[in-house]
């Protein structure tokens, strides 16, 4: 039988930390990391905004947090078209502008915003990402139209 762990948490520094934390306690390769974009805003229940002023995982539509771990549940799931592409590798992510580069955090943050993740990805955990949801002729091709 499959165990292991499914972590969403809010897209801010603290959720980050609390996903970092738990996925170095239990072992990455019992974690599927299920992401929600980082979108503007607060809660209803709230009086302020957080500090970071953004919606907490409750204030998130609930289709955007399905989105996120059906395709985390996915990524799990070797892709047929995955066979036909090669993987996004970090030169790739450089060559693209968005690391390692002049301008590449305002790229990354454009390109991040765009596909509707969250800014706070880490390098490597961008590349498993965009590995999970895209090939890299498809990325290559959204990237040309930033």
């Amino acid at each position: 039988a499959a165990q292991g762990l499914i972590i969403l948490t809010d897209s801010d520094a603290a959720g980050f930390k609390i996903r970092h934390f738990v996925t170095g306690l239990v072992g990455a390769e019992h974690v599927l990391q299920a992401y929600v974009p980082a979108l503007p805003g607060k809660e209803a229940r709230k009086a302020e905004p957080g500090k970071e002023g953004l919606l907490g995982v409750e204030g998130v539509p609930d289709a955007l947090i399905l989105k996120g771990l059906t395709t985390a549940l996915e990524s799990a799931v070797p892709r047929a078209d995955a066979a036909k592409s090669r993987a996004i590798t970090y030169t790739d992510l450089y060559d693209w502008g968005i690391s390692g580069t002049a301008n590449s955090a305002e790229n990354r943050r454009a390109l991040l915003h765009r596909l509707g993740l969250p800014p706070r990805l880490s390098k490597k955990e961008l590349l498993q990402v965009l590995n999970t949801l895209y090939t890299y002729d498809a990325l290559c091709a959204e990237i040309k139209t930033l």
